[in-house]
């Protein structure tokens, strides 16, 4: 073999070595070989979480920085002379090893933190940012956190799932903190009754008491939420909230797997932070800006979009309700009016 290594005797560790870096940073020579005999990993029914090919790429433009902190030299050479090696190529074994060492890796952090995350999904969906980058930040993690071991396993991670979930969380509470208004009070709340009855079943996670911890010392900080009202502040009665969910019901413009008429009266009633509950409406934006200007009108005129905006109990087929996005789909449907206006008139009509 040519190049920069050329001088050195072919059948010595150390031309192994630098003949192994080639064939890892150059993911042309190892992709068709490793991708014959690509695992589909699995969690019970669950598809992967990272896809394989992510990893495959990270690899071909991530690898370089981390390849002598990961591959020692010494433990190269303990590796080349053993009799482990079940590949007619040292090239082909080790980056099929390191690869797949990698996919699972990610694979089961990405199950572990999905799992963790599991019963408030709603209140990381507010962090969707911290997602886009989430493939590549665990494939780095497990970069920094493995080394090659030159024994039998030949990698070995110095690190675990719950190290990289308190690394996420870090990010989130960064978030919360320097982004305030974008977070729900609400969910922050459920998140920590969440945290506190895992702490109660003893949660195999071993960051929930410093969790806790740092959300309620963030909870603290929105200030700008506990004013002096922590609900919608309305004076109608329950009776016509109740006639007016059935009449939803009826034109199926609500969403009964996800809203009750139980859930309804507590999105609209109760105090924001003592329940779980979320109104779910069948409705466009055109349609929410008209349904909630009627309910102004017919049932209670205190409700306010800002409040809907900011405590995220109340949705519809576009998500969270935003009150720059109702104006401009209103602004937009004007002249038309919303779809289906003659049964959202309906609604208001004898409850």
């Amino acid at each position: 073999m040519e190049g920069s290594h050329s001088k050195l005797a072919k059948n010595s560790h150390t031309y192994l070595y630098h003949q192994l870096k080639e064939a890892f940073v150059n993911v042309d020579r190892f992709r068709d070989t490793i991708m014959e005999e690509q695992p589909l990993f699995k969690y019970g029914n669950s598809q992967e979480r990272i896809p394989f090919d992510d990893v495959l790429k990270s690899v071909k433009n991530d690898l370089e920085p981390f390849f002598k902190s990961i591959f020692n030299i010494n433990k190269f050479s303990d590796y080349v002379n053993s009799n482990n090696i079940h590949e007619p190529s040292i090239c082909n074994a080790l980056r099929k090893e390191y690869v797949y060492f990698i996919y699972e890796m990610t694979n089961t952090i990405a199950k572990d933190l999905n799992d963790f995350k599991k019963g408030n999904h709603e209140f990381y969906a507010s962090f969707s940012n911290f997602e886009k980058g989430m493939s590549r930040n665990l494939i780095h993690f497990i970069f920094n956190n493995s080394q090659f071991t030159g024994n039998d396993e030949y990698y070995e991670s110095s690190s675990d799932s719950n190290q990289f979930i308190k690394e996420y969380l870090t990010s989130i509470l960064i978030e919360t903190r320097e982004n305030p208004k974008a977070i729900s009070s609400r969910l922050l709340i459920l998140e920590i009754n969440r945290v506190q009855t895992m702490i109660l079943k003893n949660a195999n996670f071993n960051f929930l008491h410093w969790y806790l911890n740092e959300l309620k010392s963030a909870m603290n900080d929105l200030k700008f939420v506990h004013d002096t009202r922590l609900n919608y502040g309305l004076k109608c009665s329950e009776k016509l909230l109740r006639n007016l969910y059935r009449k939803l019901k009826s034109e199926d413009f609500i969403d009964i797997d996800h809203t009750t008429e139980t859930n309804f009266i507590e999105v609209f009633i109760e105090d924001w932070y003592t329940h779980d509950s979320i109104c779910v409406l069948k409705m466009d934006n055109p349609q929410t800006n008209y349904f909630l200007n009627q309910f102004k009108i017919n049932i209670d005129a205190s409700i306010k979009v800002s409040d809907i905006e900011k405590v995220k109990n109340i949705r519809n087929k576009n998500g969270y309700i935003r009150s720059a996005s109702l104006s401009a789909s209103s602004s937009r449907n004007k002249k038309i009016g919303p779809k289906k206006e003659a049964e959202l008139v309906t609604l208001f009509v004898k409850l």
